[in-house]
């Protein structure tokens, strides 16, 4: 037995705080994950001319903007009566990237689990030869 036993429990239990993650931190990285995982996949279904995979590797933290968003806004609550298909859930996010802008919603926290949204609305305006003012030649 050593003989200064009782000092170990306190230095382990020292240790132990010393080695623990800085949570703020952690959630971070998870939530910014969940967001850019799931934009990034709706962008490569519903614009896949110009989200190629070089362009899909400049979207990061960095690069977007993010929101989280609640039922009682009053712009949230215009999004409810112009989009009704959209059901809200509890942690629902805003996230923009250039021209494209996200609404993404999730069952639960997406900060504290890795996790598929509950559901996505993207919108952008998509590049046509019909939204200029002169008309293409047939």
């Amino acid at each position: 037995m050593h003989k200064d036993s009782r000092s170990l429990d306190k230095e382990y239990y020292e240790y132990y705080f010393k080695t623990l993650p800085n949570l703020d931190v952690l959630e971070k990285e998870k939530l910014e994950y969940n967001l850019i995982h799931s934009l990034k996949l709706e962008l490569r279904k519903r614009d896949p001319e110009k989200m190629n995979p070089e362009e899909l590797k400049k979207i990061n933290a960095n690069s977007v903007r993010y929101e989280r968003v609640f039922e009682d806004s009053i712009w949230v609550r215009g999004i409810r009566k112009q989009m009704q298909y959209i059901k809200f859930k509890e942690f629902m996010f805003v996230i923009v990237y250039e021209k494209y802008y996200c609404f993404i919603s999730y069952e639960m926290n997406p900060a504290r689990y890795i996790q598929e949204p509950y559901q996505v609305q993207l919108i952008f305006k998509k590049d046509s030869a019909f939204n200029s003012t002169t008309l293409p030649q047939p």
